[in-house]
């Protein structure tokens, strides 16, 4: 096993070090009748200066250990911990015993159930709105449990990751079930025998309508899957962007004004992920505003893309970035996944997007 600077094991093995020095000066305390009063302060005052050796490697460790870490001596005594550890509790005091920290419970009694334990412990827990996995390693000198190490590693991540993968199996099954269930249903028609030609036709170029359908679907599905977390950002002239995002929302064919503008050239963003949210709230606009005319707005420290169309119920306003969502008074065809496709994409930029009505119209804020 390679032991990295972060890992327990290797701040165990300092631990024991460090233990070992003070077993080390004890056992020279306890035979100091053997030596000489010159000899026993040589060798004491060697002694003195590996134990502070070690305690100072411990500490460095535990500063630089990238999760919440505290070390117990073997009464539940509180030898050291590092500053992450100080967001349960303030009062964490070193040689006070931990119940007098005040940490939270789940925390409080996971400690409680198993300092005793010779073996490795962990527990899944949800600690201030994060997910941590909690970790106690003993740490064992001679067969005899002389403390113990608590790190909390934060998988907050990996349980959102899960829980999103989740949540995307379930409604992507329900939203391609519909249009998979039409096509069987006319091809049934077509493929029957006393079926006639002009029916078929009719049904043929409705399946070709819902295979367009269900294509878009499958592409937007898939931006939903394409992994988000990876963000490449450079520096771009903003009106490129707009200008691909224009083309690709084809809002051209409309008979609209589309007014831009422009008092920054460039913009740090991320191309690809970029081009996809512009494409999206401009396509929406022009789709389902109502109105007849789309404004592009960039400050530098602001995007925005406004309407003066109907706008948005402010009774549903909350709920316009959750996937699947369609409102009440939308006719024409969709699947509700555009804009949460905007709000994932803007997120994993460090971007902020906010959505409100204005007198008239709608007006989508992303804040850089």
């Amino acid at each position: 096993m390679i032991l990295s600077f972060y890992s327990p094991y290797f701040l165990i093995g300092v631990i024991i070090i460090l233990i070992y020095a003070l077993y080390q000066q004890d056992q020279l305390i306890n035979q100091s009748h053997r030596y000489s009063e010159a000899q026993f302060k040589v060798r004491y005052a060697q002694m003195e200066q590996k134990y502070l050796a070690s305690k100072q490697n411990l500490i460095v460790s535990l500063q630089s250990f990238p999760e919440p870490i505290l070390l117990l001596n073997e009464k539940g005594e509180i030898i050291s911990y590092n500053d992450k550890m100080q967001q349960f509790s303030k009062k964490i005091l070193q040689n006070k015993h931990y119940s007098t920290c005040f940490f939270p419970f789940e925390l409080q009694y996971f400690i409680v159930e198993n300092e005793k334990s010779h073996h490795q412990q962990k527990i899944a827990i949800k600690l201030n709105n994060q997910y941590y996995m909690i970790y106690k390693e003993p740490i064992i000198v001679n067969e005899k449990l002389t403390g113990n190490l608590i790190y909390l590693n934060n998988i907050t991540a990996l349980v959102k990751k899960d829980l999103f993968q989740q949540e995307f199996i379930q409604n992507a099954s329900h939203e391609l079930k519909t249009p998979i269930s039409v096509l069987k249903g006319m091809l049934e028609i077509v493929l029957r025998p006393e079926t006639d030609e002009q029916l078929k036709n009719q049904f043929l170029i409705d399946m070709e309508e819902e295979v367009i359908k269900l294509e878009s679907l499958v592409h937007q599905l898939l931006s939903m899957t394409k992994e988000p977390y990876l963000v490449e950002k450079t520096s771009i002239v903003f009106e490129d962007l707009l200008t691909r995002a224009y083309n690709n929302s084809k809002i051209h064919q409309r008979n609209m004004q589309f007014v831009t503008e422009i008092k920054q050239p460039t913009i740090n963003c991320d191309e690809e992920k970029m081009v996809v949210i512009l494409t999206n709230l401009i396509s929406n606009a022009f789709l389902y505003s109502q109105g007849d005319e789309v404004k592009v707005i960039y400050t530098g420290q602001n995007i925005i893309v406004e309407d003066n169309g109907i706008g948005i119920p402010e009774e549903e306003i909350y709920k316009v970035f959750n996937r699947f969502y369609r409102g009440k008074n939308i006719k024409l065809a969709g699947h509700g996944l555009g804009l949460s496709i905007v709000q994932t994409f803007v997120e994993r930029q460090a971007f902020k997007i906010d959505v409100k009505n204005k007198e008239k119209g709608l007006q989508f804020i992303i804040t850089l």
